[in-house]
């Protein structure tokens, strides 16, 4: 049976991740990787939505200085306006090795560029990963005057969740494969990281860490895959709390509401080979309210004008 919070808006998406709040016009932005699609909703009822069609399977999502959104696909990173118009910048994953890697989840730092974590295909699949056994994976950085930065090679298996705090003095990067949210010391002038650290250790716990956010208290909040749950940490990585969501495969959320202090929670439909529980609400949107605190705001992509 249903359990949790439910959905405000029911199952529609494939795998729904990365949304982004414009308070302009108080709508929500989404995608849905599989569904080769970005969504935009408006928060109010009766919740008019719209659909943008890619080309191509997309894993993150940003708001564009200057209007438009920053996107990274498969293979690469790719400009969308907001009429569906597909610009490529820079293709990083060749051809021969589509198969074996891929980018997934990213974040847009303080000085507007661009980090996203990468998945080694072949490693997922495996129960588990020798210590010997380095990954493809790595984090790349991509500033707006297209300049492309390696970060963390061989390190990373599947990278998901970024974000900084508060302070812009650490950045927090998910390995949801080793169920691990990393610290760094960040040098937001140079954008660069250094003194990596386990911040938050879910090893031999239900879900993966997927998406993160964070409050402007600096508390962490991850989106458990697999789990059923999004969970509070504050500041020093301890736990807090959490909110059941009547979803199994939770993936990520966005601060939205006047004050910021509301989540909307993206999820996507149970794995092909599993039964839903009679209820479940994989790929629907879930509204956390009434949070008492005020998230943080994400930065757009590039140099405002």
């Amino acid at each position: 049976m249903a359990t949790g919070i439910q959905a405000f808006r029911p199952p529609h998406t494939k795998l729904g991740e990365c949304p982004l709040y414009r308070e302009e016009d108080n709508t929500l932005h989404y995608i849905d990787m599989l569904g080769y699609s970005i969504h935009v909703l408006t928060l109010a009822e009766p919740y008019q939505a719209r659909v943008i069609r890619c080309p191509e399977l997309i894993s993150f999502m940003s708001f564009c200085h200057g209007g438009g959104y920053l996107v990274c696909y498969f293979q690469g990173i790719a400009r969308v306006g907001d009429d569906g118009e597909w610009q490529v910048l820079k293709k990083i994953i060749p051809d021969e090795d589509k198969s074996a890697i891929r980018l997934n989840d990213g974040a847009i730092d303080s000085q507007g560029r661009l980090w996203v974590g990468t998945i080694d295909l072949g490693l997922v699949a495996q129960a588990h990963v020798p210590d010997d056994q380095r990954p493809r994976g790595a984090v790349y950085r991509y500033d707006p005057d297209g300049t492309l930065t390696v970060h963390e090679p061989g390190e990373i298996i599947c990278g998901n969740g970024i974000g900084w705090t508060p302070d812009d003095q650490t950045a927090l990067f998910t390995d949801s494969y080793r169920k691990i949210i990393w610290a760094y010391d960040f040098d937001s002038a140079t954008g660069t990281i250094s003194n990596k650290r386990i911040f938050i250790d879910r090893r031999g716990q239900d879900g993966e860490p997927d998406g993160l956010v964070l409050d402007t208290a600096g508390n962490v909040y991850t989106f458990l895959w697999k789990g059923s749950y999004v969970v509070k940490y504050d500041s020093r990585g301890t736990f807090v709390r959490d909110w059941k969501i009547n979803a199994s495969r939770v993936t990520h959320g966005a601060w939205v509401g006047k004050n910021f202090d509301e989540l909307v929670v993206t999820s996507a439909e149970a794995d092909e080979g599993s039964t839903p529980w009679e209820g479940e609400e994989g790929g629907a949107l879930f509204w956390i309210k009434d949070l008492g605190c005020a998230g943080m705001r994400k930065h757009k992509f590039g140099k405002a004008e």
